[in-house]
């Protein structure tokens, strides 16, 4: 059996940055922060397709990894 047969604990388990950045991302526009909220939408959409990772310290969001595009 190779790993593709295989299923990972991972496999159950959602993805907690979409999770908890989609709840930052509606409590600011709650409270007409559209500024952060575009910010934080913007990072998702980024982390979403692959372009960075964003990690949480303190409940905030932090790039920490930022993957550079070559044409």
């Amino acid at each position: 059996m190779n790993m593709t047969d295989r299923s990972t604990e991972s496999d159950n388990v959602e993805d907690f940055v979409i999770y908890k950045m989609a709840a930052l991302i509606k409590q600011y526009e709650k409270v007409q922060r559209l500024d952060i909220a575009n910010v934080l939408q913007d990072a998702l959409d980024k982390y979403i397709v692959g372009e960075h990772e964003i990690e949480f310290v303190d409940g905030w969001p932090h790039i920490v990894k930022e993957y550079v595009k070559w044409d």
